[in-house]
């Protein structure tokens, strides 16, 4: 049998069949504030004054000019790899997302795990009875080589930015079957 680790980089694995996984059910934890349509102005205000915002500006600063060499992925952490030798490790930390920059060390996250510790293409998640399917190799192969652009949280959130792609984003859920938190991880606009 070959090593496909090697191939990580091509399309293999987009032509292979999936193993069918049950749909992880995950709801998002309670927020203190939920602002509606008519409260546009404070829901904005609210996220300009999260009080991790300076720290998320200090970090985007540090990755300023950087490219997106690599990432590895559990359901409750991620590791984004960048050119400049950086590391930004995010995990849940209920009810919100916290983050680390740091230099790679050797004891950054070294393989792609799913649930059962075996390699994952995708994660299927049950979040308010609708699935979906977030193929978490494919939002890293888009952006591999992409330049950093900016770092950006709120109560939800953790927002990845790369020039010319959608945005990264990384939420807190907690998993209905036993109630540990896991990131929530997909692209938008």
């Amino acid at each position: 049998m070959s090593d496909n680790s090697s191939k990580r980089g091509s399309t293999w694995w987009k032509r292979r069949t999936l193993r069918v996984r049950e749909p992880i059910a995950i709801r998002p934890y309670p927020r203190e504030k939920v602002f509606h349509q008519s409260d546009l102005r404070a829901a904005i205000a609210r996220a300009s004054s999260h009080p991790l915002l300076p720290a998320a500006r200090r970090d985007a600063e540090r990755l300023a000019g950087t490219r997106l060499v690599d990432a590895f992925w559990t359901l409750r952490e991620w590791s984004l790899l960048f050119d400049n030798g950086m590391e930004l490790r995010i995990w849940p930390e209920e009810p919100e997302v916290r983050w680390r920059l740091a230099t790679r060390r050797a004891d950054s996250m070294g393989e792609v795990a799913s649930p059962d510790g075996s390699r994952t293409e995708s994660c299927r998640w049950r979040l308010f009875d609708r699935v979906c399917e977030v193929d978490c190799f494919e939002l890293i192969a888009e952006r591999r080589g992409a330049c950093f652009h900016d770092l950006f949280i709120n109560d939800f959130g953790l927002f990845v930015y790369f020039q010319e792609h959608l945005i990264l984003c990384f939420h807190a859920m907690c998993r209905e079957t036993d109630g540990m938190s896991v990131l929530y991880v997909y692209e938008d606009d």
